[in-house]
């Protein structure tokens, strides 16, 4: 599973799995990972260039990450139900685009 952490006060995006050579070798092939002793898990810095790593070397679990983040989106002015709003997210390969229509 991937998650977003703050980890020593930065943003990093956590892995968390199980045991697994094949896995642990996908692993390491992203730079600037970090163990943490502490929370038993891998994270990485929130950018593009892990995510792009996470999108291949682990793509079923970046999809569901970036499912999640979509769904848990809270606008700021969520409580407005008088406006229109447009969401807008990119990933590496998809722009997409949520508009959220006001209450009747």
């Amino acid at each position: 599973m991937i998650k977003k952490i703050i980890h020593k006060g930065e943003k990093r995006l956590a892995l968390e799995l199980e045991y697994n050579n094949e896995l642990l070798n996908y692993v390491k092939k992203i730079p600037n990972r970090k163990w943490s002793k502490t929370l038993r898990l891998w994270h990485f810095p929130d950018n593009t260039e892990s995510r792009k790593y996470f999108k291949k070397y682990f793509h079923n679990m970046y999809n569901d990450f970036i499912s999640n983040e979509i769904k848990n989106h809270k606008t700021e002015n969520e409580n407005d139900n008088t406006t229109d709003k447009v969401l807008l997210y990119k990933t590496n390969q998809r722009l997409i685009l949520i508009l959220v229509l006001p209450r009747i």
